[in-house]
This record gives C-alpha cells, sequence and structure tokens, in this order.
C-alpha cells in the first residue's frame, strides 16, 4: 500500500467518524458532553478517536471540578422525573462523577510533580508514590479491574526513576511515541496482509530501508555541504 492508499484509508476512517457523530445527533447526552468539552478547545473528533494531547490532558485536569460538575448535571437532566428508577440513576450518577472527580484530581497532582525539574526530596516522592497508588486503586476499583500498561508505569516505573533521578521532568515519551505511531502507520500499509510473519517481515524491510536511506541523504547533504 503506497502513500496514496494510506491517505485514502485515513479518509474512510473520516467519513466513519463523521457518520458516528451524526448517529449521535439524536442523543442530547453525547450533544452536550461534546459541547463542554468544545468550552476547552477539546472537540469530538479528538475525544472519540483518543487523539488527545498533553495540552488537551492538562486543559481537562486543570478544569476537572468545572467540567464534572456541568457533566453531572447535564446527567441528571437527562433522567425523566419520575421515570421507573429514576432515584437510583441520579445516586448512580452522583457516585460515578464524585469518583471521575478524584481520579482527575489525583492525576493532575502525579502529573505537576512529573513535570518537576528541581530536585525532590524524599518525602515528596514517597507522597507521590503513595498518591501514585491510590490512583491505581481508585481506577481499578471504578473503571478498569484490570488496569492497563500506562498505569503499571505510573505505579512501578515513574516511582523508580523518581527514586533515581529525583525530578522526572526532564524526561518525556516522545521516542517511545514516535515509535508507536511508526509502528501504526506500517500496520495500516501492511494489514491486507493475511500472514503475520511477512506483514512484520515487509514492515521490518521497509524500516530498515527507510533508515539507510535517511542516512544516505544526510551523507550527501554532507558533502555538498563542504
Amino acid at each position: 500500500m503506497d502513500l496514496k492508499s494510506a491517505k485514502d484509508t485515513a479518509s474512510v476512517e473520516s467519513k466513519k467518524l463523521a457518520q458516528m457523530r451524526k448517529d449521535r445527533e439524536h442523543r442530547p447526552v453525547n450533544q452536550g458532553f461534546e459541547d463542554i468539552l468544545a468550552e476547552y478547545d477539546i472537540f469530538y473528533r479528538q475525544y472519540y478517536t483518543m487523539s488527545l494531547f498533553a495540552e488537551h490532558i492538562h486543559r481537562l485536569l486543570t478544569n476537572s471540578a468545572e467540567i464534572c460538575r456541568n457533566t453531572k448535571a447535564l446527567m441528571l437532566l437527562s433522567i425523566p422525573e419520575g421515570s421507573p428508577g429514576a432515584e437510583a440513576k441520579r445516586l448512580k450518577v452522583t457516585t460515578f462523577m464524585g469518583h471521575m472527580l478524584e481520579l482527575m484530581d489525583t492525576l493532575d497532582y502525579l502529573c505537576a510533580v512529573m513535570h518537576k525539574t528541581d530536585i525532590q526530596s524524599e518525602t515528596a516522592i514517597d507522597e507521590f508514590e503513595m498518591v501514585a497508588m491510590y490512583f491505581g486503586q481508585i481506577y481499578r476499583c471504578h473503571f478498569n479491574r484490570k488496569g492497563t500498561p500506562k498505569l503499571h508505569v505510573l505505579e512501578v516505573h515513574a516511582v523508580e526513576d523518581l527514586r533515581r533521578h529525583k525530578r522526572l521532568g526532564l524526561f518525556d515519551e516522545s521516542q517511545v511515541e514516535r515509535e508507536h505511531h511508526t509502528n501504526k502507520v506500517y500496520c495500516l500499509l501492511f494489514r491486507n496482509m493475511k500472514s503475520w510473519f511477512k506483514m512484520h517481515r515487509a514492515i521490518d524491510e521497509r524500516f530498515h530501508r527507510g533508515n539507510v536511506t535517511a542516512v544516505l541523504e544526510a551523507s550527501l547533504e554532507m558533502d555538498v555541504s563542504t
């Protein structure tokens, strides 16, 4: 699959997303939630495709109290007065949004510590470890019992790295995310191959060929400049 085919695939995915958005238009809660996110420049495409960048997360966490309050009010209004089980539904919504606010506030604290570039004291590191473990408990208890790889990194490896380097603000995941993005693109290019082994080999060959080409081009540029 060439670049044009990859762009066509992306166009198809975009149309699917637009259709999903159109199908949701008759659901006022979804529209209302999208309006709440749009107030902070987070739009439905980014939300539904989970394409949230660091600045999006920062805006969500910074305004977590207002977002949770408005979302709870929206969900409570969607429950018809006097309908069967209305009181239980309202209680469920209130409880869930309480856990969500607690989760976001805890994550906001963890992110703030992880962005610091000054040396952290042992007391601060111990507190970070306790909050990270508490975040994991909230997440597993109320949202996903199995947890996620990212949660494991936060609970274990982030704490280990903080103790080792005394700060985390000097490091980032840009290289890991770049590799992740590259692998996703290659999987789109070669996903029509039925054999996983052939697909893996094709991706590997194309990746190395691309690296060799990049090195040769850089060498030629250096030769010309000299």
